[in-house]
């Protein structure tokens, strides 16, 4: 990464979805670091009291990493939506056995 300023464009309370955004931004050639991630993995307690993962960038990219990752989560309905068509239907349950 260059020796550019890092700022924060995301904290996260679960590592996952840390790991998501990261892989998000690596994808469209945004470097990042995810910073305390493994001292924050799996210790949920300690995430909430330390403010979370942060995923930082180079300041000249925080306007494209942020814009990327807003493009990325998908909306509430846009997860009940998805989950709603993955449950098969009483025709496709026959395929299942």
């Amino acid at each position: 990464m260059p020796d550019e300023e890092l700022v924060v464009v995301q904290s996260y309370q679960w590592y996952d979805e840390a790991k998501l955004a990261e892989s998000v931004l690596r994808a469209e050639g945004v470097p990042c670091e995810l910073f305390d991630e493994h001292m924050l993995a799996g210790r949920p307690m300690h995430v909430a009291a330390s403010g979370g993962m942060r995923l930082m960038v180079p300041a000249s990219r925080a306007k494209e990493a942020m814009e990327l990752l807003e493009a990325s989560t998908l909306s509430d309905e846009d997860l009940a939506a998805q989950a709603e068509a993955a449950v098969p239907s009483a025709e496709d349950a026959d395929l299942l056995l």
